[in-house]
């Protein structure tokens, strides 16, 4: 506890010195002017820097009033520098860009220069200075997120009288034009490069935190046992360093308080020694490849209170050892592969314990139902764990908690009246994937501010509750709830609705979706796939204007799409599938809907021509209009749609707040992909409408498109000559059209394919060859008359046609040997017969016997079958 008192007086010294805002720093304090040595140093400093703009209040003579600078108010001396980018840093409504350019080594006439703080900047890539070294007073050095490369110069370990030093998070992207925002469309990458030793940290004997999170350490084999060489130091984060390994505790310093060596590649189990951290307050191992039990040791860490070891593959069970751990906060050990049981022992000292996150491991809790638990959580997650089949009745005990998740725990018991009313301090609950029933509360009621709920896949019955307006998302989808939607959206009242995520789907609703859905403006995702709905699509739906997802598919929904839907601009995804919508195509959907990536409406009775305006969808990657009435052709400029152009490796999608999902027809099936999958998946289905002309032949330049089907339409002409420049596709069907001609060679490139249909054409010529091709056989290419070639036993003729040859088979060799041998064996079985017959008429012994032999026969059949 000294040293933390040590530390805690160290930060709260340099917080006054070096967390000086930029905005506020004027200087007022300061009773003497900085030396004109020092004013010019800054002055050459900012020099040579790019973006100086945020450096505007370095004039006059007194640089001690300068923004980010502080100076000692005896000596006048600078003594803090701190240029630390801040996003709040707009001047006249725009926003600064970071300081960039090179770091003049002016900074050297600073002597008395205790603090830098240069993070969050961008460097472009730049090293970071060696003579950073000789700034031999630095007690605080933060060089955080300044897109600094090259080497870690080991000049730094000069500085001796270091306390604070702070070199993460360098390594990462970044996107060309933008600074610290998140883009996927990458065109910078600094890399600090790999480290082989951290032998000069020796020398930073007073270094008390230290962190080197994304720095490349995977070469620094001796790491630990380096760092160990620190005896003052309280907090270590190697967070995404690459270590390799979790070297041996030997020489390790006892005083550490804090380890962050979460998201690396460790792969070695937890060393025994473990338990000789007793000061240990925070030990944070998540994201690795740790394996192995738990070591017992854990329960010597007395002064622990905060354990992640989230996402490794740890096993074995809990040991009882964790209840000595009494000191503990926040024990997260989910997504490993914990077994066994745990107990009453395991927690019983645990008494500080606020939250407990275990999900998904194979772990079952065995308390009694009397069972009153010594702690108050604040967040429990319990998923895939075994709770039930009872309700977990402890829970009524926890006063505080506000994320409660127990999905998929093997409950199937009904909601206690208590729960529903303890509910009201939740701000996030899950109970789905279980097997409760039961009927929901009319009116559920929370004192929080933004509540997700999350009830799907359980047996809940009866009618939907009333919506409390501070809902943020409601999930009860996949239950057996009946009525209609009414109760839950049109609540009589003035209020502000929150809802961003509303699912509904696969019930037993009924009657017509309400018209009340101006007060819901906030939602993003809307399903209500897989229910009885009927009617049209309610005028009030054109003020959700946030939506990104709309489904609705398999109801019996009628009418056409109403024109106040082209303001859904933000819309990503839609699914009308399997209803009775009709009219044409409304072509306001290319116009008003830039971002739609998935337009499905499969199986509903629109009619008229593919307007052309769907070609501006540039992000579209699935359209399925399958089992329709349209007609006319396919537009040639659907070689526009950009997105199904190049293969696509990741989403832009932005909404995650459910497990969506989108039924699309591949490989002859119509299967359900959820929407994390999608990103992979690019379709084009407009089979069984009566679509004519010919296939464009600009349809091949969609080199990313996995699923072309076309069949039960009027197509004629051929099959595009360059088909076989969509390696990506999976799944060609051109069955049950006019198409004629030719099957392109090029079609032998399609190695991907795993579903071919060119059946029921007018097809001619001999059938390419190929590796895939071989794989498929005859049904293919059924009723195609004029088609020959392997793997049909039509073969083709020198000029390419097909006939049936007059080949001799080479069985009839075999078949003419056997005629041969049943033709001489005939006489000598017709005259060994006669024989036989003839000693029966004229041997009366022989003939006694035979009819004997028959009579006994007869009578053992008989018996046999009573």
């Amino acid at each position: 506890m000294v040293k933390k008192s040590r530390l805690l007086a160290i930060f709260l010294a340099i917080s006054f010195l070096a967390t000086i805002n930029f905005s506020s720093s004027n200087g007022d304090a300061n009773n003497m002017l900085c030396t004109s040595i020092e004013r010019q140093a800054l002055l050459t400093f900012r020099q040579g820097l790019a973006n100086p703009k945020k450096l505007s209040s370095w004039v006059g003579e007194d640089c001690c009033a300068w923004a980010g600078i502080h100076c000692d108010n005896m000596t006048g001396s600078v003594v803090s520098l701190n240029l630390k980018n801040s996003y709040d840093d707009y001047v006249d409504g725009s926003w600064l860009a970071p300081l960039g350019g090179e770091i003049s080594p002016s900074l050297l006439e600073l002597k008395h220069l205790r603090s830098l703080d240069l993070s969050m900047n961008d460097f472009n890539g730049t090293s970071i200075p060696d003579f950073i070294g000789s700034l031999q007073n630095l007690y605080y050095l933060n060089l955080s997120r300044a897109l600094f490369s090259g080497k870690i110069p080991p000049q730094l370990g000069n500085l001796s009288e270091l306390r604070y030093l702070d070199m993460s998070r360098n390594s990462f992207y970044v996107p060309l034009g933008t600074v610290f925002t998140l883009d996927l469309r990458y065109s910078r990458h600094f890399v600090l490069e790999e480290v082989e030793n951290l032998q000069w940290l020796s020398h930073l004997s007073h270094l008390e935190y230290l962190d080197m999170s994304d720095v490349n350490l995977s070469k620094a084999s001796r790491w630990l046992e380096e760092i160990s060489t620190l005896p003052s130091l309280l907090e270590l984060h190697l967070s995404y360093c690459e270590l390799g390994s979790f070297p041996s505790l030997r020489c390790s310093p006892s005083n550490l308080e804090l380890i962050k060596l979460g998201s690396n590649k460790v792969s070695s189990s937890l060393p025994r020694k473990l338990g000789n951290f007793k000061n240990l307050h925070c030990l944070d191992l998540s994201d690795n490849s740790f394996s192995g039990p738990v070591p017992v040791s854990l329960g010597r860490l007395s002064s622990l209170r905060m354990l992640y070891l989230t996402g490794n593959k740890f096993n074995g069970s809990l040991p009882e050892s964790l209840t000595h751990v009494s000191n503990l906060e926040e024990l997260r050990i989910s997504y490993n592969s914990f077994e066994g049981v745990v107990t009453e022992t395991h927690l019983a000292n645990l008494t500080r314990l606020k939250v407990f996150d275990a999900s998904s491991n194979s772990l079952a809790l065995n308390v009694s139902s009397a069972w009153i638990p010594n702690f108050q959580l604040t967040q429990l997650h319990l998923q895939s764990w075994k709770l039930g089949p009872q309700f977990p009745a402890w829970l009524r005990t926890q006063n505080s908690l506000s994320y409660l998740d127990l999905s998929n725990a093997k409950i199937s018991d009904k909601v206690p009246t208590w729960f529903w009313n303890m509910s009201s301090q939740l701000s996030r609950f899950n109970l789905s994937h279980n097997q409760i029933k039961g009927k929901l509360p009319n009116m559920l009621k929370f004192d929080v501010f933004s509540v997700g709920i999350y009830l799907g896949s359980n047996h809940f019955s009866g009618p939907l509750p009333r919506l409390p307006s501070n809902v943020r998302e409601l999930d009860l989808s996949k239950n057996s709830i009946t009525g209609n939607i009414s109760f839950l959206l049109c609540n009589p009242s003035n209020e502000t609705y929150k809802l961003s995520g509303l699912d509904l789907s696969r019930n037993l609703l009924s009657g017509e979706i309400p018209n009340c859905w101006r007060h819901l403006t906030d939602l993003i995702l809307v399903k209500l796939d897989n229910n009885f709905l009927r009617g049209n699509i309610p005028s009030s739906m054109s003020f959700l204007s946030q939506i990104q997802s709309f489904d609705v598919r398999y109801n019996s929904l009628s009418g056409k799409l109403p024109f106040g839907l082209q303001n859904w601009s933000m819309l990503e995804s839609v699914n009308l599938g399997s209803n009775n919508f009709s009219g044409s195509i409304p072509s306001w959907i290319g116009q008003s809907l830039p971002k739609l990536m998935f337009l499905g409406l499969r199986s509903n009775k629109f009619n008229g021509e593919i307007p052309r305006e769907l070609c501006n969808l540039t992000s579209l990657q699935t359209l399925d209009i399958a089992y329709n009435n349209l007609s006319g052709t396919i537009p040639g400029c659907f070689s526009n749609l950009s997105a199904m152009l190049t293969k696509r490796n990741e989403s832009d999608m932005t909404y995650r707040g459910f497990e969506e999902t989108m039924l699309l027809a591949t490989k002859g099936l119509l299967l359900e992909y959820a929407r994390s999958t999608l990103a992979f998946v690019t379709i084009m289905d407009l089979s069984q409408n009566n679509l004519s002309g010919e296939i464009p032949p600009k349809i091949t330049h969609l080199l990313g498109l996995r699923y072309l089907i076309l069949s039960n339409n009027h197509f004629t002409g051929k099959i595009p000559e360059k088909i076989g420049d969509m390696v990506l596709l999976e799944n060609l069907d051109l069955s049950r059209n006019q198409l004629g001609g030719k099957i392109p060679p090029s079609i032998s490139r399609l190695t991907s394919l795993s579903k071919l249909n060119l059946s029921y054409n007018n097809l001619s010529g001999e059938i390419p060859r190929g590796p895939q091709l071989q794989t498929f056989t005859e049904l293919i290419y059924i009723s195609n008359n004029g088609l020959c070639g392997t793997p049909l036993w039509k073969m083709c003729s020198g000029n390419g046609s097909g006939q049936i040859p007059k080949i001799k088979d080479p069985d009839d060799d075999e078949n003419d040997t056997i005629a041969q041998f049943y033709v001489a064996i005939a006489p000598g079985f017709v005259v060994g017969l006669a024989g036989f017959c003839a000693i029966l008429v004229f041997v009366d012994s022989w003939r006694i016997a035979y009819f004997r032999f028959i009579e006994d026969m007869k009578d053992r059949l008989f018996a046999l079958f009573q």
